[in-house]
């Protein structure tokens, strides 16, 4: 048996490979060497089959042609060669197919008959491994700002989030409220020991209880994802995921095997597929698939677009629900590879997403490239578990991944509330959510990326207008418009792959056609290996005026370095190109263009100013296009200050106060942003009153009952003379009046302490106190006491 299989495949390989070096479109079927020894090695094998679409081959050159956003006018009739595929299977090798809705795809178990029916058919482009992938495995919400947005009611209300995983305990505390769908698919393949884990038992379910969790280690997975996603912990005192308004589309996806749980692809893009019925049969607002699942890295992002000549299943699904305004948010792996990562995430269509700490540093063994879209918080993320109210902290760019689905579907909501263009299409929420993400340097591979911060993403919303950003990749987009090029793979260039220019030099150019939505201040930037080029020129149309410069692709490299920025005409035809007329090394790799950081003032608060003294202080802002200017556009600054050109606001302000005023700063292109201020001048520090007392001198003796004149001087830098307000006091007999001048009799026997004390206006006082002693006086006529302290001379008395 073995050894009659085995001659089969002999010729199969013989009659296979004798087409595999053409194109995919020239009407052979290809499929890979690599599966062809499965099946000699396995006799079976699980594939997915691309059908061939009548008026146009949906391979890389077409692929490259269409935008993701663009719907195809061709009408395929890819529906009746895949009931053609059906008949002829059933009749030559009668087995197990999967078929899809949306897509040109079949799912089968792939043995010789069925090979051989393949091969006699012309209804058949590629042949594709039906690939199995596995899970990627309080305080976040804090760190990426969540919970500022939920304080300012952006909770995602009106948007679902779509999460294929390993289903999802939807009796959770945290989903109770929500609107949730449920479905499962799920393979069986004997061949490859794999069981449905639909609870029905079939290979898929729709309906209540439908996306029941497995029941093997680790499939509490889908219910912890979906709780950093959506999950509403506001009255069960635990952490909400970061769309807690949002609903669920739970689906279980996975497949019981002798390895553990693992997702075929032909069941990811079923359910991708069926994501995309429910919005089209109830209307639902679907903002994001998330896919917490990976299988194995890969270098560039040519091997997950394309396979052996044509799009991959992988990005036709993404495609379709991208096509849709459907985000496909999918996980970057858990290899710790700093140059490649997984598929699905890795679809340069998809949004891939890897691990940071809380901290901010890229998580050990999260995967990344140069096309990675950007990272979230992955480490120790507390979310739901098992039902009702089981919770649990997991790791892994499985947990990062639901934070950024859950953000698009929150910015969705605040951008279709406020009736925001480009609302529902994810190219232009990816770019709000990337251009204010926090700067995350990556010390493996010396990139930064951006970390998810969704309370400043929002800021694009208040601001109502979301910004566009468009990549260009000589992979599928530009043409060269003289000499030649060859292509080249290395870690360095975007998505891994480049071109240069041929020898001879001098004659090479290559020009990247920029799409419609490039209209407005647009920032451009270039990504080129590193120290593989030279000096090389460029021109760059907007529209309306060309621009041109030089660029050292022997400098810098492996990263984004802008050209500038420019004001592109609406709709008009602007290009940029790249040529070698310098005659050193060209080498063109990927552009991106972005809606300009606009001109923001960053100055909140202006520090209080005291009049009679020099004041200073620098006015910042963020973004636009050098050189800024800045002035004063409303109401008036404090007398004695002014506001240089470059925001500097100086001098000597001499009137105390309020004042309010506004602030203007304008770029070069024009762009302006205004702030308003209340600067308060405050009075100088107040100086405290003087009192001096003239009489009594200190240490005087009196005569009980003897008139005293009191009298002092008291006066104040800011009041003046405070005579009048001098109060009097003594410590043994109390208040004794006021004013600068009084007469008093009646002080009491013994040492007094007299004190002359003032307050002025801001309530600073002074006081100056002298010693008084009062003496009593003797009485004659008996009585009282005798003063023998002196004899009398009796002899010098004249008694008359």
């Amino acid at each position: 048996m073995r050894s009659s299989r085995w001659y089969l495949f002999a010729w199969l390989v013989v009659m296979l490979l004798a087409t595999n070096g053409q194109a995919a479109d020239d009407g052979n079927l290809v499929i890979s060497a690599h599966l062809l020894q499965r099946l000699q090695d396995e006799g079976r094998t699980r594939v997915l089959v691309r059908l061939r679409e009548n008026a146009e081959p949906v391979t890389a050159s077409a692929a490259a042609r269409r935008s993701p956003g663009s719907k195809s006018s061709v009408k395929h009739d890819w529906r009746e060669r895949r009931q053609r595929l059906e008949r002829q299977l059933e009749r030559k090798a009668p087995g197990r197919l999967r078929s899809f809705r949306h897509l040109p795809l079949v799912a089968l178990d792939l043995d010789a008959k069925s090979l051989r029916a393949l091969r006699d058919s012309n209804d058949q482009l590629a042949v594709f491994e039906d690939r199995r992938h596995r899970p990627a495995l309080a305080s976040s919400g804090a760190v990426i700002g969540s919970d500022i947005s939920h304080l300012n009611g952006y909770t995602g209300e009106g948007s679902f989030v779509a999460v294929l995983d390993t289903g999802v305990a939807v009796d959770h505390e945290l989903f109770a409220g929500k609107i949730i769908e449920e479905a499962c698919f799920s393979t069986t393949s004997s061949l490859q020991g794999a069981t449905t884990m639909c609870p029905n038992g079939a290979e898929s379910q729709f309906g209540p209880g439908a996306a029941a969790p497995c029941t093997d280690a680790g499939c509490d997975h889908g219910t912890h994802v979906a709780g950093i996603a959506v999950g509403d912990g506001r009255l069960v005192g635990e952490p909400s995921g970061v769309a807690p308004d949002a609903d669920l589309i739970a689906i279980q996806v996975f497949s019981d095997s002798r390895d553990g749980p693992v997702a075929y692809t032909s069941d990811i893009i079923a359910a991708m597929e069926h994501v995309l019925d429910l919005q089209e049969l109830y209307g639902y607002r679907v903002a994001a698939v998330n896919l917490s699942l990976a299988g194995d890295p890969v270098a560039t992002a040519r091997e997950c677009d394309v396979y052996l000549g044509a799009v991959s299943p992988e990005k036709s699904a993404v495609d379709l629900l991208r096509n849709a305004g459907i985000a496909t948010v999918a996980a970057a792996g858990n290899d710790g590879e700093a140059n490649a990562f997984a598929s699905p995430g890795c679809v340069s269509t998809a949004i891939g997403v890897g691990a940071t700490s809380d901290s901010d540093a890229v998580a050990s063994y999260s995967n990344r490239a140069s096309w990675l879209s950007l990272f979230a918080p992955g480490s120790a993320v507390r979310s739901s578990t098992y039902a009702p109210a089981t919770y649990g902290n997991y790791s892994g760019t499985s947990m990062a991944t639901p934070q950024v689905a859950g953000a698009i579907a929150v910015l969705r909501s605040a951008a279709e509330s406020a009736v925001l263009d480009g609302a529902g299409d994810v190219s232009r929420l990816l770019a709000a959510i990337t251009a204010t993400g926090v700067p995350v340097d990556d010390t493996s591979n010396g990139r930064t990326l951006p970390r998810l911060q969704l309370d400043d993403a929002l800021q694009h919303v208040e601001r109502g207008e979301l910004p566009v950003m468009e990549i260009l990749d000589n992979d599928r987009d530009g043409v060269a418009t003289s000499g030649g090029f060859d292509l080249f793979s290395t870690v360095g260039s975007y998505r891994g792959r480049f071109l240069a220019g041929r020898i001879p030099l001098g004659g090479n150019a290559f020009r990247f056609p920029l799409p419609e939505s490039v209209a407005g201040p647009m920032t451009v930037q270039a990504w080129w290996p590193p120290a593989l080029g030279g000096r090389v020129s460029y021109a760059l149309f907007t529209g309306t005026a060309l621009h041109g410069g030089v660029i050292d692709q022997g400098e810098g490299g492996d990263a984004w370095q802008s050209l500038g920025t420019f004001d592109f005409a609406a709709g008009g035809p602007a290009y940029i190109e790249f040529r070698d007329d310098l005659g050193e090394r060209l080498v063109v790799d990927a552009v991106r263009v972005k809606t300009a950081d606009m001109t923001a003032i960053t100055t909140a608060v202006l520090p209080a100013a005291e009049s009679g003294q020099a004041y200073q202080f620098q006015l910042m802002a963020v973004g636009g296009t050098d050189p800024v200017s800045w002035s004063v556009s409303a109401g008036a600054l404090p007398p004695g200050l002014s506001l240089s050109g470059g925001g500097l606001l100086s001098g000597v302000p001499d009137v105390a106060g309020s004042f309010a005023f506004s602030v203007t700063v304008t770029d070069a292109l024009g762009i302006a942003d205004t702030v308003d201020f209340v600067l308060v001048v405050a009075p100088p520090p107040n100086t405290p009153p003087v009192v001096a007392v003239i009489s009594p001198a200190d240490g005087s003796v009196v005569d009980e009952g003897v008139a005293l004149t009191l009298s002092a001087t008291a006066s104040d830098a800011e009041d003046g003379d405070l005579g009048a307000q001098i109060s009097w006091s003594s410590d043994r007999d109390g208040a004794l009046g006021s004013g600068a001048t009084r007469t008093i009799s009646n002080l009491s026997v013994g040492t007094h302490r007299l004190t002359a004390s003032v307050s002025d206006s801001a309530g600073a006082t002074a006081a100056h106190a002298v010693s008084l002693t009062v003496v009593s006086v003797p009485v004659g006529g008996g009585g009282g006491d005798v003063d023998v302290g002196n004899a009398i001379d009796f002899s010098t008395v004249t008694l008359l």
